[in-house]
């Protein structure tokens, strides 16, 4: 009876001895997994590289925990997905990103862009953006992609390319035969010119003190629209204004339009040439406005 009983003890340990090799051997994968997940959690928040996806079908965003703090929102929620995209800065970032997931949903093509996202704190943060499309029997289910967070590498670039920018614009005046012959018509010209490409605005002109200073007078200006601009800005009409630039020799506004000092002439002055940003710098007696 005991020869017939070993076979069965025999597979039975047999069948175990695998079994427990197999588990030993799951256990070694899933502890690689895990060290590769580690790995490249770590990688991730090094290169600050999340990821992010949305279900068309479902409506479900899932944001990795990399792309939430890039976005510094709450680490244990997920977001809602945005249908006017005011993830991303208002302007050239949201209209090129809505440009480029159209074209990913209607024709699954992919996207890497750099563009400006906005945080839960308002700040706009320069980001590289990636996106495919997930298509089934001819229709899209879902986007995903990955953000990186490319802010400082990105304003130490636009900063060394506006360096770049503003030394060429000096060499080239430096160089200019109406300034090294003296000719001022030609110069004023040419210098308010320089200073729209040098500070890529669309309007820059230099206007003189009269002799009262109640009066800023039109002496030089170049407007990318060809329009000029020659109305007075008065003292009466803009009292705050002219008592600001007294006391300081740069004056800078975001919106001059909604601006106090600056409303009571935005009818003349700035809703002509459709003007929001205005920044003054006072040299003695005169002006520089960029618009």
């Amino acid at each position: 009876m005991s020869s017939s009983i070993w076979p069965l003890r025999f597979i039975i340990l047999t069948v175990l001895g695998l079994l427990i090799s197999a588990f030993l051997f799951y256990l070694k994968i899933l502890n690689r997994e895990q060290e590769s997940e580690r790995m490249l959690e770590v990688m991730s928040n090094l290169a600050q590289v999340g990821a992010w996806s949305f279900n068309l079908e479902k409506k479900h965003v899932f944001w990795s925990d990399m792309t939430k703090k890039i976005f510094e929102y709450p680490l244990d929620e997920q977001p809602k997905w945005s249908e006017n995209l005011n993830y991303f800065k208002e302007g050239e970032s949201r209209e090129k990103i809505a440009k480029l997931v159209e074209r990913a949903i209607k024709h699954g093509e992919s996207y890497e862009t750099e563009l400006e996202v906005i945080n839960a704190n308002g700040q706009s943060v320069w980001a590289l953006v990636h996106g495919e499309a997930e298509h089934k029997n001819g229709r899209c289910v879902r986007i995903f992609g990955s953000l990186q967070n490319i802010d400082a590498r990105k304003k130490v670039e636009l900063e060394n390319r506006k360096i770049a920018r503003f030394n060429e614009t000096l060499a080239s005046l430096t160089v200019s035969d109406e300034i090294l012959n003296g000719k001022l018509s030609q110069s004023k010209e040419l210098i308010t010119q320089s200073i729209c490409q040098a500070l890529e605005v669309n309007c820059a002109s230099i206007k003189l003190f009269n002799q009262q200073r109640t009066q800023l007078i039109q002496f030089a200006s170049f407007n990318r629209s060809g329009s000029e601009n020659n109305i007075p800005w008065l003292q009466e009409t803009i009292p705050d204004f002219f008592t600001a630039i007294e006391r300081k020799a740069i004056f800078c506004v975001d919106d001059a339009q909604q601006h106090p000092y600056l409303a009571p002439s935005k009818k003349a002055t700035f809703n002509r040439f459709q003007s929001r940003r205005c920044c003054v710098f006072l040299f003695l007696q005169a002006v520089a406005l960029l618009e």
